[in-house]
């Protein structure tokens, strides 16, 4: 009863001799595996009688692990936005004064998925989901998603504004022709802090910075530098964007607002990671990202 299990293959080596109490045991197996199937697995089930019970008490544990192949870029994308009904203002503008929160504030959230693939995309239905926080909203149309089609859908919500934070996500997930085909993967979420300004506070002139810098990654020649005649351009050329922003007021920090407000973009490609906590006063703070970029193109965009 107590078997490992690569893909529907048994591992021998497994001890199964009395487990002592807080005793854990491990087994490294390598094993080759075909990558030409859609996806791998493996799973450990355990199951036993403790020493002291007899046959009147029963343990049972179970663990599955399952990686699906991507081929490539997958061009599916997942998107969430979120504005207040009171005042149809972006979330990510929201300013609760101290002692005015509200633990039913209404909000309206906007969920969108794509699929820009040149083939249609089968949903995973059971792993397809849209949250507010952690409970799931309905609403998501999981028939086959033609290439080059787009859904959307919202929903209202009553958010607790008391708390330091609220979030929302879209995952979809899904197969590019069908079942056997390639695994595709899109995950967008979204977190807001509500600025609660001080009680005391008083007005201070806002000045902030931000600059951008590209260079060849290759070459360490400015992007602003580059000539590249069109016979001799290339689809995959990797540059080095960095983006620079400050506060550069002396004695204030700088509450940065989210999501869709402070971004970073490489074309249309958000940049991932970027740190908008507060900005503390005179900080800088510096973000580099390498990308590869093609000079086919008659320009890119980057901001």
């Amino acid at each position: 009863l107590t078997t490992s299990l690569i893909e529907t293959e048994p591992v021998p080596g497994l001890d199964y001799s009395p487990l002592w109490p807080g005793e854990c045991r491990s087994l490294v197996v390598t094993e080759t595996i075909s990558t030409c199937k859609s996806f791998f697995s493996s799973s450990l089930k355990v199951e036993g009688i403790p020493a002291d019970a007899g046959d009147e008490d029963y343990c049972y544990a179970w663990d599955f692990y399952r990686q699906w192949f991507r081929r490539g870029t997958c061009g599916i994308t997942s998107y969430v936005n979120c504005t207040l009904d009171s005042t149809g203002e972006p979330c990510d503008d929201i300013v609760v004064p101290q002692g005015k929160c509200n633990t039913h504030e209404e909000m309206t959230f906007f969920f969108e998925y794509c699929n820009v693939e040149n083939q249609p995309l089968k949903f995973r239905k059971t792993v397809t989901e849209a949250l507010v926080e952690t409970y799931p909203m309905g609403g998501l149309d999981l028939s086959d998603l033609p290439s080059y089609e787009c859904r959307n859908f919202t929903h209202s919500a009553k958010v607790n504004t008391c708390k330091k934070f609220f979030s929302s996500s879209l995952k979809v997930e899904g197969w590019r022709g069908n079942e056997n085909g390639d695994y595709c993967f899109a995950w967008d979420f979204y977190r807001t802090y509500p600025y609660r300004p001080p009680v005391d506070s008083t007005k201070t002139k806002c000045d902030v910075s931000a600059k951008i810098k590209c260079i060849v990654t290759e070459t360490g020649e400015d992007c602003d530098d580059i000539l590249v005649p069109l016979d001799e351009c290339q689809e995959s050329l990797f540059m080095t964007f960095e983006f620079k922003y400050c506060n550069n007021n002396k004695e204030e920090p700088v509450y940065l607002l989210q999501n869709t407000k402070t971004i970073a973009r490489i074309d249309s490609v958000k940049v991932a990671e970027l740190d908008i906590t507060s900005l503390a006063p005179g900080e800088c703070r510096t973000k580099r990202v390498a990308r590869e970029m093609n000079t086919c193109k008659s320009s890119s965009q980057h901001g």
